[in-house]
């Protein structure tokens, strides 16, 4: 069983990007997580997917970055079917998993550098380092964070990423007050740049206009 509520009240603006979720189903266990979902996300959409442990959300998600085979449908990119066009269509993708996927020897300051590189992007970090409290920790292996610190390093990827579809599972795990504010934060702001997002989420977030989906 799965509802989708959508409300929508916000103007999108003109743009290209768009994904259109097409008669999707998918089951794990002979269980269907869900079935002939129809569903588009437009400029500035964000889709939470919601649901108990084990709805099967994070199932859900590996289906939507082409990760795992649909059991029936298929998911759009620009009017493009993703897995007869992967390449393109991970260009434009970012993807966070429950584990913040660090290289334990490198330091806060590498990191970042190497997703810039990856982005083709030179900018100081010192400001993202400072305003996600990081600073401190710029020269300190991620083996030595915290969870929350190190959570809030994983996010900070998406912060030099020029990715148009966001796809996150649980991003909020481990993350205190101010940590969940500068989540917000990156989330409108990318939002207000005709960003797509989805998330998998088990806890409410204070956004308005979101499409959401419960399994």
């Amino acid at each position: 069983m799965y509802i989708v509520q959508q409300n929508i009240c916000a103007m999108f603006y003109n743009s290209h990007n768009k994904l259109d979720i097409c008669h999707a189903t998918c089951m794990r266990h002979d269980r269907f997580i869900i079935r002939d979902l129809n569903l588009s996300l437009n400029p500035s959409s964000i889709l939470v997917i919601s649901g108990k442990n084990g709805s099967g959300k994070s199932t859900l998600l590996k289906n939507l970055m082409g990760l795992r085979k649909w059991n029936k449908g298929k998911v759009n990119w620009n009017g493009r079917n993703i897995s007869k066009d992967k390449n393109n269509f991970y260009k434009d993708v970012i993807y966070l998993g429950h584990k913040n996927a660090l290289n334990s020897d490198l330091t806060v300051s590498q990191h970042i550098k190497y997703w810039q590189l990856l982005n083709l992007q030179n900018n100081s970090i010192k400001d993202s380092l400072d305003s996600w409290n990081l600073l401190s920790m710029a020269d300190k292996p991620s083996k030595f964070l915290s969870k929350g610190q190190a959570r809030r390093l994983a996010l900070l990827r998406f912060v030099v990423s020029k990715a148009p579809l966001w796809v996150l599972d649980e991003p909020t795990d481990n993350l205190d007050r101010d940590g969940m504010d500068l989540f917000l934060h990156l989330l409108n702001k990318h939002r207000q740049k005709q960003g797509i997002i989805i998330m998998a989420m088990h806890q409410e977030l204070s956004l308005d206009n979101v499409i959401h989906l419960t399994l």
